[in-house]
């Protein structure tokens, strides 16, 4: 509970152009339960994703330089 509210919270004062808030909300929880699980690799992955498309950084960058291997 303690997290929902400090997720809402952030949301909520950070401004963001989000094309698809409910996706993006829906990420935070899904790195939250991939972390309490200890899902290394998900977490990892949901975060790259996350990150990449907020900050659009997949334009910016070339094609693989975000790709991780376990």
């Amino acid at each position: 509970k303690e997290l929902c509210l400090k997720v809402q919270f952030i949301m909520l004062h950070h401004p963001n152009s989000v094309e698809n808030e409910l996706g993006h909300l829906r990420e935070h929880y899904e790195l939250a339960e991939a972390l309490m699980d200890h899902d290394e690799e998900k977490a990892l992955k949901i975060i790259i994703a996350h990150l990449t498309s907020f900050y659009g950084l997949r334009e910016r960058y070339p094609q693989g330089f975000f790709d991780i291997t376990f």
